[in-house]
């Protein structure tokens, strides 16, 4: 999810867009002399080039915790109150500067949050269309219908869907799998993201050196195109 994240926010601040990243909720960050540092979203800011402010910074990954654990077992590890009105209110500052935002859940759809309060029902809060996710490579397909699912029911606008190829996926298995999930699922298939070990150092030099982005997504401003015109279709 990050990685796909992190390219999209690029993708689209290289056409003109002012996008910025969010992650409400981030579990097992490190910590350093300015606190716990929010690996996922610094992984975006670089990508894109983007050095905010500690303010605006704190706003994009409001909840953060050292456990590597699901959001509800971690605040409760660390005695910390998860507070979902915080989000909100950080989104909302935000959007006063950039438009699009890229937000990143933690976990999947079903994760909880705190209490009974899931991922999916932050997204049903926001009102935002989704991008799944999703591996390429065996067992994706339960995964996806499954997830697919659950945000039908709930009435959740989907754009569409990235595949991650894997290091060991069979290309057979690949090939079916990204041809038959949109017809069974009846959603976009918005593209794929080749396997690259060390991805994340890969990212970091994206914002000095272009060619990088064209390397991981190749034709990449058709890719935002797309997804801007199926966003602006499912509001």
């Amino acid at each position: 999810k990050t990685t796909v994240t992190a390219l999209l926010l690029a993708l689209m601040r290289e056409t003109g867009l002012a996008a910025a990243p969010m992650k409400p909720v981030e579990t097992g960050c490190a910590r350093n002399r300015d606190g716990l540092v929010a690996a996922d979203l610094d992984l975006c800011l670089a990508t894109a080039g983007m050095q905010p402010e500690a303010d605006e910074k704190a706003l994009m990954a409001p909840f953060r915790f050292s456990l590597p654990a699901s959001p509800h077992l971690a605040a409760r590890y660390e005695r910390r109150r998860f507070a979902v009105p915080a989000i909100h209110q950080a989104l909302a500052q935000l959007q006063r500067r950039y438009r699009p935002i890229l937000v990143e859940g933690a976990g999947g759809l079903m994760v909880p949050l705190h209490g009974n309060f899931l991922t999916l029902d932050l997204v049903k809060q926001l009102k935002a269309p989704v991008i799944l996710v999703a591996r390429s490579g065996l067992g994706t397909i339960n995964h996806c219908l499954l997830t697919l699912d659950v945000l039908r029911r709930h009435r959740i606008a989907v754009i569409g869907i990235v595949f991650n190829d894997g290091p060991d996926d069979d290309p057979r298995v690949v090939a079916d799998n990204i041809r038959c999930i949109p017809r069974l699922a009846g959603v976009r298939r918005l593209g794929s993201i080749p396997f690259y070990r060390g991805i994340e150092s890969l990212l970091t030099s994206a914002a000095t050196d272009p060619a990088i982005l064209e390397r991981l997504i190749p034709r990449r401003r058709q890719w935002i195109k797309r997804i801007v015109r199926y966003a602006a279709e499912t509001r």
